[in-house]
């Protein structure tokens, strides 16, 4: 820090000794030693602090803004038809039905002369053209636009135009697989869970808080990192994620659908679920170093904006055969869900290790958030003694100062600091003492 103000007070500095460079030979102005004095003593009292106040409110911001995850469902397939017309909306069109337009060209001195060229309109290849959507708790998804008909060789624009295959290929024919797929679930109700990254602000996670960072889990992150998963939970097929990471022989992909699921209503508390299976059939470990390392794992600063998130609530499950072992769980903050944390440890081991026992049968369409009946969705959700509940940040706005600005951010705040400081030296060359000039020949030179 105190490097980084003496580079902006030097700064400033330079800037002074510009502008009294630039104004001393002036008949009308001039900065004189006490004025430039005067200036830098301004500028440390109101111009610094005011730079250095915005530029490093701006680098703390932008280093406590994180990406977490939000769940939601699929709720409508929406196919809508675009209508067609000449020189209109539609994407897929052909020059046609030329005409003349004249302009001026060959301009001398003496005037320009008037020419004309031949320009287009834009016909449509078909008469309507398709839009398909779906929408979600989350908002809409575009699939595709601008698709053609089944019969677009029948629904040409203009009769005697042929449509080119190449055309039609490109456009796409009917509606696109994924949201045919999409209706046909959604006319099942059964839905898709849904799920999204949005943007919030995490001033534990900015400041490396030592309250959650556990530097002193960096020797089990050591002893354990082969047997640690990376944090790859990622969006793909426009809106899913999977949130299940294991170690050992288990169905990812079903256990995956069963978490997004469950986390489609579990967004009611704006919770994310993550699960993490271990063989301990193949690995003995200690189950708190275990997840001491993997919480710490999660969230190391080479990950970016993407490490774990506030709102999540991540469960490990130590799994013999068919059987739960043991149990831990931690979140994304360094404080609340105490008792889901304690609960899952004491209540899971000796649990039958199937997806109808820790969640039940969860209903997407129902009218209410349906959490399911199993052991572990009503930890989470439905007891009032541990459900899930998101932790404000507003708790944790005293690390806001403890925040690290970044070197660029400090010099950008160097340069900030010695523009605010132009004002000054534009009103020392104008104030005080009269130049030197005109002192010498006893009246303005005009």
């Amino acid at each position: 820090m105190i490097t980084t103000i003496l580079t902006a007070i030097l700064a400033v500095m330079g800037a002074g000794l510009i502008a009294k460079r630039l104004v001393q030979d002036s008949w009308y102005h001039e900065i004189t030693i006490k004025e430039f004095c005067i200036a830098v003593i301004a500028s440390l009292v109101i111009g610094i602090p005011a730079g250095f106040g915005v530029v490093y409110n701006m680098a703390r911001n932008s280093e406590a803004t994180f990406v977490e995850f939000w769940n939601g469902r699929e709720v409508r397939a929406v196919e809508r038809p675009v209508a067609c017309r000449r020189d209109g909306v539609c994407r897929w069109e052909y020059d046609c039905d030329p005409y003349l337009v004249t302009y001026s060209c060959n301009c001398t001195k003496d005037g320009c002369s008037t020419c004309t060229r031949t320009e287009y309109h834009s016909c449509p290849y078909v008469n309507t053209e398709y839009n398909y959507y779906i929408e979600t708790t989350l908002g809409n998804y575009t699939i595709d636009n601008n698709r053609f008909p089944y019969d677009w060789a029948n629904q040409r624009w203009r009769a005697r135009t042929s449509i080119p295959t190449h055309v039609a290929n490109r456009a796409g024919v009917g509606p696109p697989q994924f949201w045919l797929d999409a209706l046909q679930r959604l006319n099942a109700g059964d839905p898709w869970a849904v799920t999204q990254r949005r943007e919030y602000t995490n001033y534990v996670l900015a400041a490396r808080s030592t309250t959650i960072m556990q530097r002193d889990a960096e020797t089990y992150v050591q002893q354990y990192k082969e047997l640690l998963p990376d944090f790859d939970a990622d969006i793909y097929n426009f809106y899913q994620a999977d949130k299940v990471y294991g170690i050992g022989p288990w169905n990812r992909s079903a256990w995956s659908d069963v978490v997004a699921r469950f986390n489609a209503s579990f967004s009611f508390f704006q919770g994310d679920l993550h699960l993490t299976l271990v063989d301990a059939d193949k690995h003995t470990i200690d189950p708190d170093a275990y997840a001491s390392a993997l919480k710490t794992y999660w969230m190391r600063a080479d990950l970016g904006d993407r490490p774990l998130a506030k709102n999540t609530f991540v469960v490990i499950l130590g799994v013999r055969q068919d059987t739960i072992e043991w149990a831990r769980a931690f979140t994304g903050m360094p404080v609340g869900n105490d008792a889901a944390v304690i609960a899952v440890r004491d209540d899971l081991p000796g649990q039958e290790f199937t997806v109808a026992n820790l969640f039940g049968d969860i209903d997407l369409t129902a009218s209410k958030p349906d959490y399911g009946d199993g052991v572990l969705a009503t930890i989470l959700a439905t007891s009032q003694a541990t459900k899930f509940r998101r932790v404000y940040m507003s708790d944790f706005e005293y690390l806001f100062k403890e925040i690290p600005v970044p070197w660029g951010w400090r010099v950008l705040a160097g340069l900030v600091s010695a523009l605010l400081s132009i004002p000054l030296w534009i009103l020392m060359a104008k104030v005080g003492d009269p130049p030197k000039s005109r002192e010498r020949y006893g009246y303005w030179p005009r």
